[in-house]
């Protein structure tokens, strides 16, 4: 599935409140997607210090 620029589309699954209304549910969907992106950041910048470390240490004689 594309995203409207083209993108592969993720498909995250959302919670399911059957008792919500529109505004709970698109809040319930945000959360969802702060912590993903919160997760994805952390992961990032893990991967960036790795990566600084493994630089650091090849340069060291």
């Amino acid at each position: 599935m594309m995203d409207q620029q083209g993108h592969l589309a993720r498909r995250v699954r959302m919670p399911s409140i059957p008792w919500a209304g529109p505004e709970q549910k698109v809040n319930a969907e945000k959360q969802v997607l702060k912590g993903h992106q919160e997760s994805m950041a952390e992961m990032l910048h893990l991967a960036l210090v790795d990566h600084q470390d493994h630089l650091i240490n090849r340069n060291t004689f």
